[in-house]
């Protein structure tokens, strides 16, 4: 959320200190999410939940969601960040096909065995539908819509979809065309219209639930609907951003049955921004990503990638 400083070299002599004002490299408004952190009790992680939640805030998050594997997280907020952030605790269910359930907020003061994390051994329906229970909010991953077969037999709707790379979008495209338009969550989750201070859960999970969200390690797409023409068509504006030390390539925009519709390249690299407009048919379901061809280590392990939640270019007053 932040753009990088460096410094190759600082010399300190006796008492010394330092101090460096990070500028903000997102839009007024835009919100940074952390979904399906890691914490203890997992068994592979001795993270604790408070310091997931505090290294959150320091990315800049308004939202962090702390799991467990098969347990329950705990998310423990320090008194003076409760303004900068909102913060669920929660478990994640993985199959051994790798069918993967998360599900918050839980608390882990139930009695139940594991705090009330799923028994084992329920099949792709049963966990979704043990989890998403009582109001709770849920993200699956492609692996689990490989497994759950159409929309129409889930028990109940997820919340949205868990992204880990581009190679993912084919299972999102396939609910698009059948008119299901969830929330896409990665390890960096871009929400829309909420403020960086005094963020409250209600705003927050409307931005998450009702979008439009952006997946990806870090880049972040708008999608703006700006005019119409003949034959029903619409112009839309995308605009890829990213911070310096986050190289951009292109960004493609893709249509009904994962049709590519158009590619854009990014005119200047610094700072990485990729803007074009695309026309669309009003009725057609618009997806946006973008990626960039390398990485930049160590800020950046893995090519640039994001990816922007579909939408149907129809205004809302038409």
């Amino acid at each position: 959320a932040y753009e990088a400083r460096s410094w190759d070299e600082v010399r300190i002599l006796g008492q010394s200190s330092l101090s460096a004002t990070l500028p903000r490299v997102h839009p007024e408004g835009v919100g940074l999410a952390r979904v399906g952190l890691p914490v203890s009790p997992q068994e592979d992680t001795r993270v604790g939940g408070r310091a997931a939640v505090t290294a959150a805030v320091a990315d800049g998050a308004q939202l962090a969601v702390v799991v467990a594997e098969d347990e329950v997280g705990v998310t423990v907020l320090p008194t003076e960040l409760d303004r900068r952030l909102v913060s669920w605790g929660g478990t994640r269910a993985t199959s051994d096909s790798g069918a993967s359930v998360m599900a918050w907020p839980l608390g882990a003061t139930s009695r139940r065995p594991a705090h009330g994390a799923p028994p084992p051994d329920l099949d792709a329906h049963d966990t979704l539908a043990y989890l998403g229970r009582f109001g709770r909010r849920s993200a699956v991953n492609t692996a689990w819509l490989a497994e759950a077969g159409p929309p129409w037999t889930w028990p109940v709707q997820p919340t949205a979809v868990e992204l880990t790379g581009l190679r993912d979008v084919p299972a999102l495209f396939d609910l698009l065309d059948q008119g299901v338009a969830p929330a896409v969550v990665g390890p960096v989750t871009w929400l829309t219209d909420v403020p960086a201070l005094d963020a409250n859960a209600v705003e927050v999970e409307r931005a998450l639930t009702v979008g439009p969200t952006v997946a990806g390690n870090g880049p972040h797409i708008a999608v703006a609907v700006d005019g119409f023409g003949p034959a029903r068509r619409r112009t839309l504006t995308v605009t890829c951003s990213a911070p310096t030390w986050i190289p951009l390539d292109r960004a493609q925009v893709w249509g009904p049955g994962g049709a590519l519709l158009a590619t854009l390249h990014a005119d200047a690299p610094t700072p990485p921004q990729i803007v074009g407009t695309v026309e669309v048919h009003e009725d057609d379901w618009v997806a946006v990503t973008c990626s960039g061809d390398a990485a930049n280590p160590p800020l950046l392990d893995a090519p640039a990638w994001a990816v922007h939640a579909g939408l149907w270019p129809r205004l809302p007053e038409d």
